[in-house]
């Protein structure tokens, strides 16, 4: 019966139409311009699973699950400007609440004291501090022995001073902005 109404041209479907993504648009969006499958998804009005179909129609290799994928993993934070330095600190998925830390870390006697204001674990903020060192090209920080308060290695007062002056910069542009981690 469905084929009979089909031939005679009566539209016989409920819920969604079908629909119809062009190969080579779907395989620069997804390859080129590294959207998400949700991204496209909402994009072209149609589930996650539809997206997924034609990937794989197309040939089109899905991307590993995770933030590699995601679209804030490959964007510079606008704070970082021409700064090659801010540049590489400035990218991925919680950059800015590590730069932000590393900014509270540098004003602060000893790590531990850094990460009970903060409210964190020492090891996720000692973690977090060698993230951005390996980000920055090098340790920020020389960490605090007996009796010694911790220092900043010349590399880490370079940092120190582009964050403070990109984040400045930024607050007085927008003195409403809420910086990330401070819900």
């Amino acid at each position: 019966m469905s084929r009979v109404l089909d031939h005679a041209g009566v539209d016989t479907r409920r819920g969604r139409r079908r629909a119809v993504i062009d190969a080579d648009w779907l395989r620069h969006r997804y390859s080129v311009e590294l959207h998400t499958i949700p991204e496209i998804a909402v994009e072209v009005g149609v589930t996650m699973t539809t997206i997924n179909r034609h990937l794989e129609a197309a040939g089109i290799p899905r991307r590993p699950r995770g933030s590699a994928s995601r679209s804030t993993a490959i964007r510079v934070d606008p704070r970082a400007g021409d700064s090659a330095l801010l540049r590489r600190i400035l990218v991925g998925q919680d950059a800015t609440q590590r730069a932000e830390r590393f900014l509270i870390v540098a004003g602060r006697d000893t790590m531990t004291a850094a990460a009970v204001e903060l409210g964190v674990t020492l090891s996720i903020l000692a973690n977090q501090m060698k993230r951005i060192g390996e980000d920055a090209g090098g340790p920020l920080i020389t960490r605090a022995v007996r009796g010694q308060p911790l220092a900043l290695t010349e590399l880490g007062v370079e940092v120190q001073r582009e964050l403070t002056r990109a984040f400045a910069v930024s607050a007085a542009a927008d003195p409403g902005r809420p910086t990330e981690g401070s819900q």
